[in-house]
C-alpha cells in the first residue's frame, strides 16, 4: 500500500489476506455480509464445520472498534472468531475466539469507566475503543483454534 490508505483500504487488504492465510491452510472463506459486517467471514473448515470470523485490521497504532461488541459471555463457542490482522510490518494474524474477545472489552471498558466516575472522561457519547497488541498476543498463529495448522500447507 502506497501512500496513506483509507480505513475502508486496510480493511478490504486485511479481509484479503485473512482469505489468504485460511485458505493457505486448507479452509474457503467468503464474504457473509455488506456494509457494516462487510468485515464478517464464513468460513468452511476441512473438517465440514464452519465458522463465523470478523475481520479487524491494523496498519498503524492499535486495532479500532467499540464498546458495543463487549460483553459479559460465559460459553466459549468454537464456531466464532475474530482474526485481528496486523500490517505494520510483514502480515501477522491473531485467532481470538469471540467470546473471549467480548469479554476483554467489556472487562477492560469497565475498569476505565471505574477509574473516570462511571463515564468517559472526555466524550461520554463515545463508543470508540482501542484493542492494544499485548491484550491479543497470546492468540498470534493460533490457528489451530479453528481447527487448521499454524503453518500453510
Amino acid at each position: 500500500m502506497d501512500g496513506k490508505p483509507s480505513a475502508h483500504e486496510v480493511a478490504r487488504r486485511g479481509i484479503e489476506l485473512a482469505r489468504e492465510a485460511l485458505a493457505a491452510r486448507g479452509a474457503r472463506a467468503r464474504p457473509a455480509g455488506k456494509g457494516f459486517s462487510r468485515n464478517m467471514l464464513t468460513v468452511s473448515l476441512p473438517d465440514g464445520r464452519k465458522a463465523l470470523v470478523y475481520v479487524k485490521t491494523r496498519r498503524v497504532g492499535d486495532w479500532q472498534t467499540s464498546t458495543n461488541f463487549g460483553q459479559p459471555r460465559s460459553d466459549e463457542s468454537h464456531d466464532e472468531f475474530w482474526l485481528f490482522v496486523d500490517l505494520m510490518g510483514e502480515p501477522d494474524f491473531y485467532v481470538v475466539p469471540a467470546s473471549w474477545i467480548e469479554n476483554d472489552i467489556y472487562r477492560v471498558h469497565v475498569e476505565y469507566l471505574e477509574k473516570h466516575g462511571g463515564r468517559r472522561r472526555d466524550n461520554p457519547a463515545s463508543d470508540h475503543h482501542r484493542i492494544t497488541e499485548d491484550r491479543i498476543a497470546r492468540w498470534r498463529d493460533c490457528w489451530d483454534r479453528l481447527g487448521l495448522p499454524v503453518k500453510p500447507t
